[in-house]
């Protein structure tokens, strides 16, 4: 696969983008800003990660994100070599503080149900909860996840 001149323009101006907000996360991660961890896992039916098809529905969950004003940094790996591919490799990382349950259940949720045996992972520092497709999670089901790892999190900052 040969990209395009287009095409390797829109990769980097999107790795451009990434790393800007990335920098500017791991600013607001040192100033002590918690931040959360969503890590979208295929399943053994998905095409593989760095696919089109993969590729464009990650796009489409950065861009339901920021279309709902939700900054989340979406790590971006390219193979450095001769028309290699590249590509987000399915980690959303979002300051706490923007967490929205009913939102970010929606467009994860949305993500989870397309296909059966994926898996999501919502980490924030050391706790991390698992969501899989086996049965099918309803957004309310989603954002209850989401509500008990925010909990959990809000008892972990009182303690310390």
């Amino acid at each position: 696969m040969t990209l395009t001149p287009e095409r390797r323009a829109e990769i980097e101006k999107t790795v451009a983008a990434n790393r800007a907000m990335q920098e500017a996360l791991s600013d607001a991660q040192r100033k002590g800003v918690p931040e959360v961890k969503i890590s979208l896992v295929r399943s053994s039916d998905d095409p593989p990660l760095f696919a089109a098809e993969s590729q464009a529905e990650l796009r489409s969950v950065r861009s339901a994100f920021r279309d709902k004003g939700i900054e989340a940094a979406a790590p971006f790996m390219t193979m450095d070599a001769v028309d290699a591919s590249g590509g987000y490799i399915g980690e959303f990382i979002i300051p706490l503080a923007q967490i929205v349950g009913p939102v970010i259940a929606g467009i994860v949720g949305a993500w989870l149900q397309a296909r059966s045996g994926r898996k999501v992972r919502v980490k924030v520092k050391d706790i991390e909860i698992e969501a899989t497709t086996k049965e099918a999670m309803t957004k309310e089901e989603f954002e209850k996840f989401l509500d008990r790892l925010i909990e959990a999190q809000s008892k972990m900052n009182k303690k310390s």
